[in-house]
């Protein structure tokens, strides 16, 4: 595994919680994550003494999961990229 490459998949997946809007089937579970979903936010009152915890799921399968589609997807992209470039510089 590459470490410089690894960094991008956790970086990008868990930044899609945050930019890609959520799915809900119920109207009380929202999920977020893509391609899998991830971290669940629950909609629920808060009554004082509550934590977030009271309120989220994380689903360490889901990131781990997208962490691994991403970085095979980057790897494959990388290759194909670095043999591009190397055709073309040997021509000139």
């Amino acid at each position: 595994m590459n470490n410089k490459i690894l960094s991008w998949p956790i970086s990008i997946s868990l930044l899609t919680a945050y930019l890609l809007p959520g799915t809900t089937s119920d109207g009380f579970a929202f999920k977020f994550g893509y391609p899998f979903k991830f971290f669940t936010t629950y909609n629920n009152p808060i009554s004082k003494g509550d934590t977030i915890f009271h309120s989220t799921a994380f689903d360490l399968f889901g990131l781990s999961l997208n962490i691994i589609v991403m970085y095979y997807i980057i790897c494959i992209c990388n290759k194909f990229i670095n043999k591009v470039i190397t055709k073309y510089t040997r021509k000139y």
